[in-house]
């Protein structure tokens, strides 16, 4: 039986739509501009779109942590239009789409002619960000096999993740600065060669390493962000005492809230190399709290607050500011307080 949705109060239908999982959502308004304008009247929003270039698919995930509600909504490159599918046009566009059933739940793939490709998911990308009520997080996931001539740039993107078990560091970089402003990184390969010292990981705001090896020293050193986490490091403890004593100074890191070090299983500190001329205190809860809860989630990698009771306080010489680190043979962590 048809169901004429536009014959309902607003109310009904707001509950409707809201009710519906996001890819029947973008599906339904593809029916017409009229339904388009209803959904975009529900003030429907999303926290994040994740796009996973796979070969010749492209993975859409939608997320909306408050709700804990998401979907997922597959882009298919082909030669031509499966037998079958629906053909569509967006409006104010001469790109035709093609919609295919791929599973008895009425899952869809949205195919793009191959030779318009980027021109094509692009445009579906902006009239899918126009239906919500305000731009969500756009992430990207990459894996280190991917052809980096195929990666399509969406609008906005902030967070980029490079994933699988090994990377060149040449392609890193490259991949990497393919983003202005780039807001979250995460780096899961073992980076064989030298990454640029200027590579844009360097700038992101907030930076997770997984196995960040001998880039550690140069990365942390070059760091202009908010927060960094450097996993399976190698790591002189002369770059903990430069960053500390940079930091006093105020001389780099102005902008630094929290770096974590955590070393490989065959390495440690030298902690008796380790000068502390910096007139570090002991925890005074009449100074600082005794938890640093300010860690970010980076791409879904959440970040444990900071129990910071065994820190030792260091004071910044031109504001006052407070940071408080915990050094030992395997791990080293530091927190800006506000």
């Amino acid at each position: 039986m048809t169901i004429k949705l536009q014959k309902f109060t607003y109310l009904i239908l707001e509950r409707i739509i809201k009710l519906m999982d996001y890819d029947a959502i973008i599906i339904l308004s593809f029916c017409s501009t009229k339904t388009k304008e209803l959904i975009k009247l529900t003030r429907w929003k999303v926290s994040a779109v994740t796009y996973t270039p796979v070969n010749s698919y492209i993975v859409m995930h939608i997320k909306e942590v408050n709700l804990n509600k998401q979907s997922t909504i597959i882009m298919v490159s082909v030669p031509q239009f499966y037998y079958g599918s629906e053909t569509l046009k967006l409006p104010n566009s001469m790109q035709t789409f093609g919609l295919f059933k791929i599973s008895k739940n009425d899952e869809f793939a949205i195919q793009v002619l191959k030779d318009f490709r980027d021109t094509a998911i692009l445009i579906l990308h902006r009239y899918i960000m126009d239906l919500f009520l305000a731009p969500p997080d756009i992430k990207l996931q990459i894996t280190s096999d991917t052809d980096l001539n195929s990666i399509i740039l969406f609008d906005n993107t902030k967070s980029c993740g490079l994933f699988g078990e090994t990377a060149y560091a040449n392609y890193t970089d490259q991949l990497f600065s393919k983003f202005e402003n780039l807001q979250e990184a995460v780096v899961e390969p073992f980076v064989i060669g030298s990454l640029k010292e200027n590579t844009i990981l360097s700038s992101t705001k907030c930076l997770y390493f997984c196995h960040a090896g001998v880039h550690t020293g140069s990365l942390l050193l070059h760091f202009k962000g908010y927060h960094a986490v450097f996993r399976n490091s190698e790591c002189d403890i002369s770059v903990v005492q430069e960053l500390l004593e940079k930091w006093i100074r105020n001389e780099a890191f102005c902008e630094l809230k929290s770096v974590t070090i955590l070393l490989r299983s065959l390495c440690q500190f030298q902690i008796t190399e380790f000068h502390n001329d910096f007139d570090a205190k002991s925890f005074d809860s009449l100074r600082r709290p005794a938890i640093y809860d300010k860690l970010p989630d980076i791409m879904g990698v959440i970040l444990e607050p900071l129990e910071c009771t065994d820190f030792l306080d260091i004071v910044r010489l031109s504001d006052g500011r407070v940071g408080s680190y915990k050094l030992t043979p395997k791990y080293f962590q530091f927190c800006v307080w506000d």
